[in-house]
């Protein structure tokens, strides 16, 4: 009978500490979003462009999971100018549609006077959201290797998995249970 008190307190603490544990879950990014458009690169040569100096008509292009909120075709917002030679971290590469990307780091997969190829990592952020890891490629192409002027840039986010809260749980309602019947012993 003198352990029933110690029980119903231990229950009720693993209850309280299930709940806590529940709402502490976090609500990562999923889904991936492309854009298009025109970019003037600092030299007329694809192949020795180190950076873009601006970006024209930069829109989304495509939209799938959490970015199915942004409209195709709204309007993209990127930092300018753009260093990727060297690789520049950014702490807003591009937002739109309240996600912001946050540009962590990045490499030239390939670069010739017909193709740049850029591939990178960094955090997506958005309303509602957790900051999630992210990748991303940038890719601009010119058939003739003359003067570039389209690009095409997709993100990916994937949501990183969050520890199993439910063995945590357990855990603490053991610890508690023994915490509350070792009280309830030396008690008696």
């Amino acid at each position: 009978m003198k352990l029933i008190k110690p029980l119903l307190a231990s229950l009720t603490a693993m209850v309280v500490a299930a709940g806590f544990a529940l709402s502490a879950q976090a609500t990562q990014i999923s889904g991936d979003i492309d854009f298009a458009g025109e970019v003037v690169f600092d030299t007329t040569s694809l192949g020795t462009a180190k950076q873009v100096n601006t970006w024209d008509m930069a829109v989304v292009s495509g939209t799938s999971g959490d970015f199915s909120s942004v409209p195709l075709n709204s309007a993209v917002a990127f930092a300018t100018p753009y260093v990727f030679n060297p690789p520049t971290a950014y702490a807003s590469l591009w937002s739109v549609g309240g996600f912001t990307f946050q540009l962590v780091d990045s490499h030239i997969d390939s670069q010739s006077n017909f193709a740049l190829v850029i591939i990178g990592t960094g955090f997506v952020s958005g309303p509602g959201f957790d900051l999630t890891p992210g990748t991303w490629s940038f890719v601009s192409t010119q058939s003739n290797g003359g003067t570039s002027s389209e690009f095409s840039f997709a993100g990916n986010s994937t949501a990183t998995p969050t520890p199993d809260s439910g063995s945590t749980v357990a855990l603490l309602g053991v610890a508690l249970f023994t915490v509350g019947a070792l009280r309830a012993k030396f008690q008696s």
